[in-house]
């Protein structure tokens, strides 16, 4: 259900997702690379709240 409804965000913008290209991530337990960025979930602050934490990944 949820990969419906992903699916259909792009789709409305005149998009497709690239099937052979796209994966379903938990971003709790992983990471994942988005054009120039490495995106995780990560725990800041002195409370460590969950928050998204974005690298941004330089081109040699």
């Amino acid at each position: 259900m949820v990969e419906m409804t992903l699916r259909r965000i792009p789709e409305r913008m005149g998009l497709t997702l690239n099937q052979a290209k796209t994966r379903t991530v938990n971003a709790f337990t992983g990471r994942f690379d988005f054009p120039g960025f490495t995106i995780r979930i990560g725990k800041a602050g002195r409370r460590e709240d969950i928050i998204p934490m974005f690298n941004h990944r330089r081109n040699p």
